[in-house]
Parts: structure tokens; sequence; C-alpha cells
């Protein structure tokens, strides 16, 4: 919805994953960066982030919040 309001549907892939990791909160950013994306695209960046919140280990952190 971001990209869409700021009508940012045709920028780099590399932009997207920058404007996606500025909107995470701190606690976020500090998860991204143990995380192995496999490039620095947005796909990339938003798959490794759902791996990691729907695994068991993500899971358990969101149930101690």
């Amino acid at each position: 919805m971001y990209l869409l309001a700021l009508d940012l549907r045709d920028v780099a892939a590399h932009r997207k994953q920058a404007i996606l990791l500025h909107c995470l909160g701190t606690e976020d950013q500090r998860v991204f960066s143990t995380l192995q994306p496999t490039d620095d695209s947005f796909e990339a960046a938003t798959t490794a982030l759902l791996n990691h919140f729907n695994s068991e280990t993500g899971q358990q952190r969101a149930s101690r919040k």
C-alpha cells in the first residue's frame, strides 16, 4: 500500500527493499540483519522475513511479546 500511495510501482527492486527496511521497526530491522536473503531485491527480503516469522522460532518470539 505504501508503494502504491507514493506511486512507486515501477521502482527498482533494490529500492523497494530499502523502503521496506526503512518502514520496519527497530526490532524487525535487527531480525532482518540476521537473515540471509538470496539477493538485494524486495521479493528476497519479503520471502526471508515471511519464512522467519512463519517458522517455529519466529512464532515463539512473537508469543513472548
